[in-house]
């Protein structure tokens, strides 16, 4: 199944009715892909199964059932090979490691291991002592798992601390002798491409899986159905701080998400480019019958905004915007209409160069992977991301994001580059370049809207801003250049004033 929607919400029965239902609910639907299912027998079945199972199927399980102890039993026999920790790759989690920031997440499993000892969960998995390694999680929670084989690398499976489905986040550690077959340890598996991290922390927390080599978040666990399911949760594993929002205007998503708060959008040059961009929707021909079943048999922008007025600012599902296509900077407007429902009472701006993005500061690589894309973040360049924009739906609240970046710096061989990259040839960010590109970038979302005629002989157009050679013709390009810029806000004006 692609996606599980059952859950567990029943608040009203006793605490053991509700584990029975628990076991009878993970039982029925362990055919599913289920990630609470009926237990198995051994360790060697486990195994079994998992290499029988596709990627997207490989369940998170309970380990396999045994008599819950009720008295204290000896323990101290299985201990954590502290000397063998396994550091997730591609991460900043050993040198956090090392800072003691997960030292509150180790004292957490080394209690869990002790619960777990006790109610006979390693005998049944036939662990022996030291041969537990540490794994801590990448993650603003700092979680910390146990890999159940002394190999100096994931084994592929590990035992985790369990989610607490009623009241979200991980269960607390019990009390001695009060365990129940929902405090025994989450059994993952994972394929060799995968890693496993944590997304949010106390009670929204959420354990995801993640490509190693893409990025890409393949599955993760539900915190409130206990189910697997594909793709990519919405709990965000960093905070935050919203600005105000201008309603017809644009928002920066927050001051941080503005080239790291060096940028402040001008809210009346915010206002002309939220207009050009009502404007520019209302005229564009690829969204005409859309555009016509709103408005009626002339749409406009003065129409379509008073129908956003009376509309609680939401547009239905069908719009159609840019969507890239095989080639770098090259787009195309048509046959990807929108899913969801878009709220326009705003425009979302966020605005970075290459040291915000690949040091992922502030979140905001994480935000932007996050939002839904229609293949809609586009680059100019086939082997440099130097201009990296294009819209993305933030699926919190169904605004558009508007997205203006580089994911590179320019290359000195390649001096046209310096002026039309955020961040230039070293990442370093000066107010007047930066403002400038970034304007051009948001400016395109809207040019392309005005000009996409798909009769010039290719279903797809050229779009990089402020690009010399495209800019020879300004007015017969669909690129920005400096006179589309001057047209909106005025000769040597842009969207922003300087930040910090």
């Amino acid at each position: 199944m692609k996606k599980h929607t059952q859950s567990i919400h029943n608040f009203t029965f006793s605490f053991s009715s509700r584990i029975l239902l628990f076991i009878i609910l993970a039982s029925m639907l362990s055919s599913c892909g289920t990630v609470l299912q009926t237990p198995r027998p051994t360790q060697q079945n486990t195994e079994s199964n998992q290499s029988e199972q596709a990627p997207a199927t490989q369940e998170l399980t309970l380990v396999p059932p045994t008599e819950v102890a009720t008295e204290t039993t000896p323990s101290g026999l299985i201990e954590i090979d502290m000397d063998n920790v396994i550091y997730p790759p591609l991460s900043n989690v050993m040198e956090n490691f090392e800072k003691g920031e997960y030292n509150s997440g180790l004292e957490t499993i080394k209690q869990w291991v002790g619960v777990w000892e006790k109610m006979g969960v390693f005998e049944e998995l036939e662990i022996e002592n030291n041969s537990l390694s540490p794994v801590p999680l990448d993650g603003r929670a700092r979680m910390v798992c146990v890999d159940i084989r002394k190999k100096g690398e994931y084994s592929g499976t590990m035992l985790c601390p369990p989610l607490d489905l009623v009241n979200g986040g991980l269960k607390a550690v019990p009390e001695e002798g009060k365990w129940d077959e929902t405090d025994k340890p989450l059994q993952i598996f994972f394929e060799e491409y995968e890693k496993l991290v944590t997304k949010g922390s106390e009670n929204e927390l959420v354990y995801q899986f993640i490509d190693k080599y893409s990025g890409e978040h393949t599955r993760y666990l539900d915190p409130i159905t206990g189910l697997i399911i594909e793709g990519q949760s919405l709990v965000r594993d960093f905070e935050i701080v919203e600005n105000e929002v201008v309603i017809e205007g644009t928002t920066g998503v927050s001051a941080e998400f503005l080239l790291d708060g060096n940028l402040k959008i001008n809210e009346e040059a915010g206002r002309k480019y939220y207009l050009d961009f009502i404007n520019s929707l209302a005229g564009n021909e690829q969204n005409r019958d859309y555009m016509v079943g709103l408005l009626g048999a002339n749409p406009n922008g003065n129409n379509l905004l008073n129908y956003l007025r009376n509309n609680d600012y939401t547009l239905p599902p069908g719009l159609n915007l840019f969507y890239g296509g095989r080639s770098p900077g090259m787009v195309k407007i048509g046959e990807r209409p929108i899913d969801e429902s878009i709220r326009l009472d705003t425009l979302k701006i966020v605005v970075f160069g290459p040291t915000q993005w690949n040091n992922d500061i502030s979140g905001i690589r994480e935000y932007i992977s996050m939002s839904k894309s229609y293949k809609s973040l586009t680059v100019t360049s086939p082997t440099l991301s130097f201009q990296y924009f294009g819209w993305v739906i933030d699926l919190k609240d169904n605004r558009l994001v508007m997205v203006a970046g580089a994911k590179d710096m320019a290359l000195e061989k390649f001096p046209h580059t310096e002026k039309m990259t955020i961040g230039g040839y070293d990442g370093r960010i000066l107010f007047e370049r930066d403002s400038l590109v970034a304007t051009a970038e948001l400016l395109q979302i809207n040019k392309i809207l005005r000009v996409f005629n798909p009769n010039t002989g290719t279903a797809y157009q050229v779009v990089g801003a402020l690009d010399d050679i495209l800019c020879e013709r300004p007015q017969s390009t669909s690129s920005v250049c400096q006179e589309d810029i001057a047209q909106i806000f005025g000769k040597g004006k842009t969207m922003f004033e300087p930040g910090n």
